[in-house]
């Protein structure tokens, strides 16, 4: 007999720090181009990816990928 759960997609949290363009001058390093890929990828494979950016000094205005 089949499993009858309903399968739910894994929930991913992705630092996307290195890839605010703000925060980077539009100028990415290997971790920004890996986490942009990754956000852009992760969801076709199915995952449910909540991007999270850490401004400094904790300025919010200043990040526009993740919350």
């Amino acid at each position: 007999m089949a499993d009858t759960k309903a399968v739910r997609p894994v929930r991913v949290g992705l630092s996307t720090t290195t890839a605010e363009t703000t925060l980077t001058g539009g100028r990415l390093d290997g971790l920004g181009v890996y986490s942009r890929a990754l956000l852009e990828h992760l969801p076709h494979a199915g995952a449910e990816v909540q991007p999270l950016s850490f401004a400094p000094g904790g300025d919010a205005s200043r990040v526009h990928v993740g919350r």
